[in-house]
């Protein structure tokens, strides 16, 4: 299959993550 690095993949999660705090924020 095809190999994604760690970094990059930790970096899509933060990424991510960082959308769904700011959306929690918006929302509240």
């Amino acid at each position: 299959g095809h190999t994604v690095s760690l970094t990059s993949l930790m970096r899509i999660i933060a990424v991510k993550a960082n959308k769904a705090l700011k959306i929690k924020i918006n929302i509240s």
